[in-house]
């Protein structure tokens, strides 16, 4: 396997990882409604997440300008799977939606610096089509 080509593998099963990470309440919102959750409790919940990752993706994007691309992407993923463990912990309450929102900070840690190491390798076609 050439270098770019197990770059791009390693880079899209890390980008699977944080989406399997980013989906986990969407996945258990028909259950957990099921079991008596408000859907007003789950939007708040989304709220914080959401909110929270786009202020993320912005400074990520300035982060990985300026630090290691590999460990901002392996520091989210770590942190993504403690803050998942600390909501498991909480559970769904208003207390639950801090650890969520930072779960939403540690989530932008993913893209920014996976498209910036992407943009450092040698490629022989435009960049742009290389991660299609």
């Amino acid at each position: 396997m050439r270098p770019r080509t197990g770059f791009l593998v390693a880079g899209w099963l890390t980008y699977a990882s944080y989406y399997v990470a980013r989906v986990a309440l969407a996945v258990a919102k028909p259950v957990l409604a099921r079991n008596g959750v408000s859907y007003t409790t789950l939007s708040w919940f989304d709220l914080s997440f959401l909110g929270s990752y786009v202020i993320g993706q912005f400074v990520s994007g300035c982060m990985a300008d300026r630090l290691s691309c590999r460990l901002m992407m392996l520091g989210g993923l770590l942190s993504s799977t403690f803050v998942c463990l600390a909501l498991a912990v909480v559970g769904i309450n208003p207390a639950g939606m801090f650890p969520w929102a930072i779960h939403g900070l540690v989530q932008s840690l993913g893209w920014s610096p996976l498209l910036r190491a992407t943009r450092e390798l040698p490629f022989d076609v435009d960049r742009p089509l290389a991660m299609c």
